[in-house]
């Protein structure tokens, strides 16, 4: 989802934050290699252990079925989505469950959707998913959420109103004597940085964000692929909190949505802490053009 993601471990996380009741478990890894066609969506079952799905005490039984999930930001640069197959399984049907609580894993079936121009491949070991779970817990808001940015915990660069405001009820807080308002931070989008990974005939195979900038490369004036790279215009620290983007791309020039940020919406505790912020990596899918003056929503979360 960024350039430079920290990656922060869900035990250091809850270790370093025992009270927060949001979640984030460590990553599921590929059991067996995988090849995704371009434009292939493919199930595979793949093993998940009680370590991936919520705790008891924060979302009780059906664990699995109230976690969301975030692909890992390497893959989804790649136009790689991943999502955990949950429905299949019947409402009324605790197997699974029962496995997951008795401490065994399970072999459950896990979507993936390349919609990228190349074909991907996922071997054995690679972390591809994590599972998050922000029940009893809510969003940061009103001048809470200012005062984190405003004091120094988090930082957004860029021009209040221009690059970046607070938002509430759906719209953008331009007007900075309405802050107080806040229930969202509005980011806006770098319309004129569209990447892609261009088409070739070997699979490609990238766990490392040093090799993904290699083979990311500018989308050509004459192709408009329905899924490209982009990145927020402002640098953002997060400081303690974390974070989760909107799965939709708003516009402030007409109403309506046009294009969805792929499952990779969870962004780390201290996510740019390090480097004194930086731009959040952006995975856009569309039918059309990215629309004119785009932005997208980030929820800040309570810990």
């Amino acid at each position: 989802m960024d350039s430079k993601r920290t990656v922060e471990s869900s035990q250091s996380f809850r270790e370093g934050n025992p009270e927060s009741k949001f979640w984030i478990g460590p990553d599921v890894v590929a059991d067996h290699d995988i090849i995704i066609q371009p434009d292939e969506w493919i199930i595979e079952h793949i093993k998940i252990g009680p370590e991936h799905v919520p705790p008891l005490e924060i979302s009780p039984m059906r664990a699995f079925y109230r976690a969301r999930h975030s692909t890992r930001s390497v893959l989804a640069q790649q136009g790689l989505e991943i999502k955990p197959m949950w429905e299949k399984f019947e409402r009324d049907d605790s197997w699974a469950w029962g496995g997951l609580n008795s401490g065994l894993q399970e072999n459950l079936p896990v979507g993936f959707h390349n919609y990228g121009r190349r074909a991907i491949q996922i071997q054995a070991g690679d972390k591809i998913f994590r599972c998050f779970n922000s029940e009893g817990t809510k969003a940061v808001k009103g001048t809470h959420l200012v005062n984190l940015v405003t004091k120094g915990e988090m930082s957004i660069s860029g021009t209040y109103g221009k690059d970046w405001s607070f938002a509430s009820e759906g719209k953008m807080l331009v007007d900075y004597s309405q802050a107080e308002q806040a229930e969202l931070i509005a980011l806006t989008v770098n319309r004129d940085l569209k990447l892609w990974v261009p088409p070739a005939e070997t699979p490609l195979h990238v766990t490392d964000r040093s090799k993904l900038a290699e083979v990311l490369k500018p989308v050509p004036a004459d192709q408009s692929p329905g899924f490209f790279v982009t990145e927020t215009n402002s640098r953002i620290t997060m400081g303690n909190n974390p974070g989760v983007l909107d799965y939709s791309f708003k516009s402030k020039s007409r109403s309506g949505d046009n294009a969805h940020h792929l499952e990779s919406q969870l962004i780390d505790p201290h996510f740019g802490n390090e480097e004194g912020g930086n731009p959040i990596r952006l995975e856009a899918q569309t039918s059309r053009e990215m629309p004119e003056h785009p932005y997208i929503y980030l929820s800040v979360m309570e810990i």
